[in-house]
């Protein structure tokens, strides 16, 4: 869970899905996201969520620090991964 998780914040969404469907195959009803309030189980929803996220918050620092062009190819590679994204969280 934990490795699916870090693959999937560092973008490589396939890998992490990947992971998780290997996790499900031990454990039919692991929760792949646990910290939601929900118990979500679609590996191809859940790595594009984080791989998202931490785009987000990646984009955040990068903004914080001036790196405003930066930081919208961020937020826009985040809205890619999951059109939904909240940008500012």
């Amino acid at each position: 869970m934990e490795e699916g998780e870090k693959l999937a914040k560092f973008g490589k969404v396939e890998e992490a899905i990947a992971l998780y469907k290997e996790a499900q195959k031990l454990a039919p009803e692991i929760d792949l996201n646990p910290d939601t309030g929900a118990i979500d189980k679609e590996p191809k929803t859940i790595a594009p969520e984080l791989a998202a996220l931490s785009k987000v918050e990646e984009g955040t620092k990068l903004a914080e620090f001036g790196k405003v062009q930066e930081a919208i190819a961020l937020y826009q590679e985040a809205q890619k991964l999951n059109p939904d994204i909240d940008l500012d969280p």
